[in-house]
Order: structure tokens, then C-alpha cells, then sequence
């Protein structure tokens, strides 16, 4: 999404084929729709004093516990959007390397853990819309020569030894820790070898 407010995604073209396109900032989603209208969360966050992104951060844990929610999305949805996910996938891996203006050889995709089950210590998303379209575009990446970075072994390690999460209290963004992690990982692959040589000293962990 640009400053703009405008976003880059894929609709099917008249070919059938997906083309990318520049649409206005997407209509909020059902459960973003959902607290806003609450009288609920108004009230506790205007007379409790509660943050309403704390709030909305809890009800989102709660739904992916209950496993509605994996991967910060709904973990069904219908054959359709799967469909579309599928085709775009397959697409904008096709178009990566003429939109960078570089060969596959020297993009790095890194791809975010599912945090869920990290720290549940099994795999939630498994069977998941959430799975099934990360594992589509992992694949995807290193059949078209791009080396893909999953960090999900990277945080499930680093849980496992320290018990520490990789978000802030109140969203689902990296925290320092996470970006630390990343970056180490990120300094040992492949492509940032080759362009800037081994890479001696690492991020340390926080």
C-alpha cells in the first residue's frame, strides 16, 4: 500500500490470465468492521481506558485459537479466493524477475513464520488457507530459481530455547527480536553472499 492509499494487486485480466492492477485501499475486513461498530469496545476504550489495538490484539488470538484464524486470515475460504491466491502466486513469481530488472538467481524471498505454531509447538496451519498458499509460494519461488529464506525453523528455535514472542503486545508486527533473527538469517543466504561476501560480524540478539 502506498502513501496514497492505493494498493498493487491481481485481477484476472480479459485473457483469463491475472494482471496487476492499482485499486484504492481494500474495504475493512468483517472482524476490522466488526470492532469498529462494537458498543463494547468503545465503551472499554473510552471509560476502562483499555487500548483498542491491545483489544483487537486479544480478539485475533482468540479466533486463531480457535483455529478461525491462521496467519492473521481466515483458515477456510471458499474455492474461489483459493483459485485466485493460486493463480496470483504463480504470477507474480513470473513477473518478479522483469519487475526487479533482476535474474532469479539474485532475489531473496523471506518468508514470515506462522507464529501460531511456533508457539503452540505443532502446526496449527496445517490444512489451512494460511498453509497451503505459504507452502504454494515457497515452492513456486525455488522452482523459478529464486532462493526462498523460511524463517519459521529460524523463530521455532529460538522459542524453544528462550520462550520470548516475536511481536509487540499490542499488534502482530516484528519486534526487535524478530527483526534481529531475520537479519542474522538473512546475512547467511546465498544471495547476499554473492553480492556483498560472507558477512563476519551478525546482528546479536537483544
Amino acid at each position: 500500500v502506498n502513501q496514497q492509499g492505493h494498493m498493487w494487486c491481481f485481477e484476472e485480466g480479459v485473457t483469463g490470465e491475472p494482471q496487476l492492477v492499482v485499486r484504492s485501499a481494500p474495504q475493512r475486513s468483517f472482524l476490522r468492521r466488526t470492532l469498529s461498530q462494537s458498543a463494547l469496545l468503545r465503551y472499554l476504550a473510552f471509560n476502562a481506558g483499555l487500548d483498542p489495538a491491545y483489544l483487537k490484539a486479544r480478539l485475533i488470538t482468540s479466533l486463531a485459537a480457535e483455529n478461525q484464524f491462521v496467519g492473521n486470515v481466515p483458515a477456510k475460504v471458499s474455492e474461489e479466493r483459493e483459485y485466485a491466491a493460486r493463480d496470483s502466486i504463480v504470477a507474480f513469481m513470473r513477473m518478479l524477475p522483469s519487475a526487479t530488472g533482476l535474474p532469479p538467481e539474485r532475489i531473496l524471498l523471506v518468508v514470515d513464520a506462522i507464529r501460531e505454531d511456533v508457539y503452540a509447538g505443532e502446526s496449527l496451519a496445517k490444512g489451512t488457507f494460511a498453509g497451503r498458499m505459504r507452502d504454494l509460494f515457497m515452492d513456486e519461488g525455488r522452482k523459478s530459481g529464486i532462493e526462498v529464506l523460511d524463517l519459521q525453523p529460524v523463530f521455532a528455535k529460538d522459542f524453544a530455547h528462550h520462550g520470548q514472542e516475536f511481536e509487540f503486545e499490542t499488534d502482530r508486527h516484528w519486534n526487535r527480536l524478530a527483526h534481529s533473527l531475520a537479519a542474522s538469517a538473512i546475512a547467511t543466504s546465498t544471495v547476499i553472499k554473492a553480492a556483498f561476501g560472507t558477512i563476519v560480524e551478525l546482528p546479536k540478539r537483544p
